[in-house]
């Protein structure tokens, strides 16, 4: 399935003038990311821009995968939807295009070699190769240990793991001429325990290692790598514990902010992370949580 519209040149982000204190950034002469070639002096806004880029983002059909997608777009990237539900991806495309936004949706399974390689190629051909992956796309398994099966466990390490492995070997496959940007969608379940998710908390905290492993040995080739670690977001996938007064009251005790934020907050961090502004910034996890995992 593939769904696109005109390219549209979307007007600069809102121009911040910052008189003598602008940026001069060391890297290299042919660095795509509208900062760092040279010693050229780069404006702030131009930092956070994302004009002319290509922007994967798996899982973009729902909740912050969907979100992300709309942020990229808003910075001026051309977004490519990967995920299971043709009808979820389409109505993403359409969403992004009447903002002003360009999006493109191909269906894919990232957990199915054939399907993640397609993908790299069909965007290889349509727009060149990838600026920027959101690896995104997630199952959770809510069951104690002992009703866990083989299968289900085998499913979620599949496309929590696996997934985020295929993307990122078929990305850096690539030939490209400048920087690129992985980002990985992790957890707090990464780190705070929590019940029941035991194949989903083993595949976010694999995630994050992987994320720390590939900053390291995809550095030299210009490749960053971090990824962000969302607490309890306004989406379908919590939506058990969101939805229960009781149960909502318990979790909001134990978020210092005390809310539950909507799926467009995670936007900024994700353009902050696709972007030059975060130059120097590869190998983190931002705990996007207000506050969980920090107690």
């Amino acid at each position: 399935m593939r769904v696109h519209g005109r390219i549209r040149r979307l007007a600069p982000l809102p121009g911040l003038q910052v008189p003598g204190n602008r940026r001069r950034i060391l890297g290299d002469s042919e660095d795509h990311h509208r900062s760092f070639d040279g010693g050229k002096t780069v404006s702030l806004p131009e930092q956070f821009s994302l004009s002319g880029r290509t922007a994967i983002v798996t899982g973009g059909g729902r909740g912050l995968g969907a979100a992300a997608a709309a942020a990229l777009a808003e910075a001026g990237a051309i977004v490519v939807l990967a995920g299971r539900s043709e009808s979820a991806l389409a109505a993403v495309v359409e969403q992004i295009e009447t903002s002003g936004g360009t999006a493109l949706a191909r269906v894919a399974d990232v957990a199915q070699e054939s399907e993640v390689e397609g993908l790299f190629d069909w965007i290889q051909s349509e727009r060149g190769p990838v600026d920027v992956l959101v690896n995104n796309a997630a199952i959770a398994d809510q069951a104690a240990l002992s009703d866990v099966s083989v299968e289900r466990w085998d499913a979620v390490i599949a496309t929590n793991l696996r997934g985020v492995f295929l993307t990122s070997r078929a990305l850096i496959r690539q030939s490209h001429p400048g920087q690129r940007t992985i980002i990985n969608i992790s957890s707090l379940a990464a780190t705070a325990g929590v019940r029941n998710q035991a194949a989903y908390s083993a595949s976010k905290g694999a995630v994050e290692s992987l994320t720390r492993a590939l900053a390291v040995e995809l550095a030299p080739q210009h490749v960053r790598v971090n990824a962000i670690a969302p607490g309890y977001f306004n989406t379908d996938m919590p939506a058990e514990v969101l939805t229960h007064e009781s149960a909502r009251e318990a979790l909001l005790r134990r978020v210092p902010q005390r809310r539950v934020p909507e799926p467009e907050e995670i936007g900024s961090t994700v353009v902050y992370l696709a972007a030059g502004a975060s130059a120097f910034l590869t190998g983190n996890v931002i705990h996007l949580d207000g506050g969980y995992t920090a107690q």
